[in-house]
C-alpha cells in the first residue's frame, strides 16, 4: 500500500498488484482524459462547483478505500485476495 500512495499513479486507476490478475475491487477507473472533458462540460455550463465537488468525492472516496485496505486483518485480506475465484495476489 505504500508502494502504491507514494507511487504517483493516477489516482482513478484501477490497480492491479501483478500482471494478469483482477484489480483490487472498490477502486474506479477514471482516465485523465474523463476527467478533464466532465471540467470542460461543467464549464461550459457554468457548472465547475459541481465539477469540483465530484472529483472531491472520488478522491474522498479513494482515500477511504485506501484506509479500509490497510485495516484489513488476516481473514478480512484473504476474503479481499479472491475475486470470483481467481487470486489478486499470489503470494502474502
Amino acid at each position: 500500500m505504500a508502494t502504491w500512495e507514494s507511487s504517483g499513479q493516477w489516482m482513478f486507476s484501477c490497480y492491479s498488484p501483478e500482471t494478469g490478475k483482477p484489480n483490487v475491487p472498490g477502486f474506479g477507473e477514471f482516465s485523465a482524459e474523463e476527467v478533464r472533458l466532465e471540467y470542460y462540460n461543467c464549464s461550459a455550463n457554468n457548472n465547475t462547483g459541481y465539477y469540483i465537488n465530484s472529483v472531491n468525492q472520488l478522491v474522498q472516496q479513494w482515500r477511504k478505500r485506501l484506509q479500509e485496505l490497510k485495516a484489513l486483518n488476516g481473514s478480512g485480506k484473504q476474503r479481499c485476495c479472491q475475486i470470483d475465484g481467481a487470486r489478486v495476489f499470489d503470494r502474502e
